[in-house]
Formats: C-alpha cells, sequence, structure tokens
C-alpha cells in the first residue's frame, strides 16, 4: 500500500500517474513535482544569439548579392538556407521547452531518483539513490530572476553530462535537495550489513 506523500508541487491527478504508474510495490514517493514553465521555457532562449549570428550574416550575404547584382546567382539559394537555418535556431528550442514541459516530471522515492521528459517521445530514468554520488544545486541567471533552481545529479559511472540526471527549474531546489539527501542517506543505512 502507497503512502500519501509529504510534499508535492502543484500537479494535476493525470499528471501525476505517468511516471508513478512505474513504480515498486513497496516504493514510496517522497517528493514529486514538474519544473516552473517559464523559467523552464525560457533557458531555450539561449540559443537567440547564434540564430541571429546567422540571420544576421545571411541577410548581409543577400544584400551583398544584390549590390553586384547577383541575387539571381546559385548562391542565392545557399543564403535562402542559411537564413532559415537561423530563424529555425531562434525559434525551436523554446518551442521545444515548451513541448517538453507538457511531458517533465520527476518524483524522489524512499528508493529511486525518477525523471520524466520529452518532447516528441518520453524519456524516463530511473536510478537508484545508492547510486547518486553527489547532488548539486544550481541556480542560474534565468533561476535567480523566477526563484527557482536546478538540481545536478553525479552518479556511479556517469561520466558524460547527458549521463547525470537533472531536475530543471524546481520551485524550492534547496528543499527538495534536502528531501533527496535525506532519502540517500535512509537508503544507504538499509544498504549497509549490521
Amino acid at each position: 500500500m502507497q503512502k500519501e506523500p509529504y510534499w508535492r508541487d502543484e500537479m494535476n491527478t493525470r499528471e501525476q500517474l505517468q511516471v508513478a504508474d512505474n513504480l515498486r510495490a513497496d516504493e514510496v514517493i517522497l517528493w514529486q513535482g514538474k519544473p516552473v514553465k517559464a523559467p523552464f521555457v525560457l533557458a531555450g532562449l539561449v540559443f537567440i544569439p547564434i540564430g541571429l549570428l546567422f540571420f544576421g550574416m545571411s541577410i548581409y550575404w543577400l544584400f551583398s548579392l544584390e549590390s553586384f547584382h547577383m541575387l539571381s546567382s546559385p548562391f542565392t539559394l545557399f543564403i535562402l538556407f542559411f537564413i532559415l537555418f537561423g530563424i529555425a535556431f531562434m525559434a525551436s528550442p523554446p518551442i521545444l521547452q515548451l513541448m517538453r514541459y507538457r511531458n517533465t516530471e520527476y518524483i524522489i522515492t524512499d528508493q529511486r531518483l525518477i525523471t520524466q521528459t520529452g518532447a516528441f517521445g518520453l524519456k524516463t530514468r530511473f536510478v537508484d539513490l545508492d547510486r547518486i554520488q553527489e547532488v548539486y544545486v544550481h541556480v542560474g541567471l534565468i533561476d535567480r530572476n523566477f526563484g527557482t533552481g536546478s538540481i545536478i545529479v553525479s552518479t556511479a559511472g556517469g561520466v558524460l553530462m547527458a549521463a547525470h540526471p537533472t531536475l530543471l527549474s524546481l520551485k524550492e531546489p534547496y528543499g527538495v535537495e534536502k528531501t533527496l539527501e535525506e532519502a540517500m542517506k535512509r537508503a544507504r543505512r538499509r544498504q549497509s550489513p549490521g
């Protein structure tokens, strides 16, 4: 029988059931939540300067071709590709983040850390608490403005940044980190002999 969690961010019932259906029979949810929408989506805006660079350079090349009366040359298609690439590079990351937001959910149980996210499909990670080595709280510029933060988890055997489960744009990151650290301590005590 599953106990009621002692701390949960606001989530509707449909969202709570997405990941919770994959819990073990003896697993208890300690915390469950979603990222705060605005900072989660705004994190995708960091790609806008790169997109503007591609867009600006392409427009410059386009006007240069016109000044040499070469606008009908095959090079024009190449420049149009860069213009479209610049627009896509500016617009797609925030749109993808908005699509990911719908599917993003985090759960800390007495046994595991579970993260789920995805724009088109779902990627769900299950990390046993005894595999977690370190927990970091990161509060970036966007997070600071919204009073949110992210938790980065370092796992045994994880060398790449993509291998680290990350809980992005949390409302109370230090409270969630404390819940995770306490759950890790209890899990280690259960694992240790004696």
